[in-house]
C-alpha cells in the first residue's frame, strides 16, 4: 500500500478527517495532473502523425500531371479509331 493511503487511513482511524481530506485531496490531484499530462502528450502526437501525401509527377513537355494524362488517354485512343 502506498505511504499516501496509508496516511489517509490512519488519519481517518485516529478522527483527523480534515486532515485526512486534505491528504485524498492531494492525491487526487497528483493522479489528476499525471492523467492530464499523459493525455496532452497522447494528443500532440496524433496531431504530428499526419498522413504524408505522395508527391505528384508531371508528364515532360505536357504540363499535365501522370493522373491527367491517364484519364485523357482512353478518349484520345477512342479518337484514333
Amino acid at each position: 500500500m502506498s505511504e499516501t493511503i496509508k496516511d489517509i487511513i490512519d488519519r481517518l482511524r485516529d478522527g483527523d478527517n480534515v486532515n485526512a481530506e486534505k491528504a485524498f485531496n492531494t492525491a487526487m490531484a497528483g493522479k489528476m495532473n499525471d492523467a492530464l499530462d499523459a493525455k496532452k502528450v497522447e494528443l500532440a502526437s496524433s496531431m504530428v502523425q499526419r498522413k504524408v501525401e505522395e508527391p505528384v509527377e508531371e508528364v515532360p513537355g505536357t504540363g499535365m500531371e501522370n493522373d491527367e494524362e491517364q484519364e485523357l488517354a482512353p478518349a484520345e485512343a477512342e479518337a484514333e479509331e
